[in-house]
């Protein structure tokens, strides 16, 4: 059996990026913003060759074509999307699984920056 060490932080990613760049090899965040503000948020906290991986319902489609630059912008790059089919009529969703490729520096821009003008 692997052990693997695990480190969870629940934090707002704009703040904990500040001292926490490419620390992580994943980083998740179920749908809590467009996937477009969510991936500046969240990618730069990942190493190269880790993954961000995002929970999105039905439309990820749109998301994901808005956030396509910024993806690229940052260093990843879209490797999978894997469709759940949750319990309970809960519903589907799909994890977007985003390969971090290169590092990217001078991000996260400020959360009103971000939300002003996404990438």
């Amino acid at each position: 059996m692997n052990i693997v060490d695990v480190k969870v932080e629940n934090a707002r990613a704009e703040i904990f990026a500040k001292n926490n760049l490419t620390s992580f090899d994943l980083v998740t965040a179920r749908a809590v913003a467009p996937l477009n503000i969510l991936v500046e948020l969240a990618l730069p906290l990942v190493k190269k060759g880790g993954y961000f991986v995002a929970m999105k319902g039905l439309n990820y489609e749109a998301e994901l074509d808005e956030a396509k630059n910024g993806i690229m912008l940052l260093g990843g790059k879209l490797k999978e999307v894997i469709e759940l089919d949750l319990p309970s009529q809960m519903g589907k969703r799909n994890l977007l699984v985003i390969n971090k490729i290169k590092v990217v520096k001078d991000y996260p821009r400020s959360y009103s920056q971000i939300k002003k003008k996404p990438l």
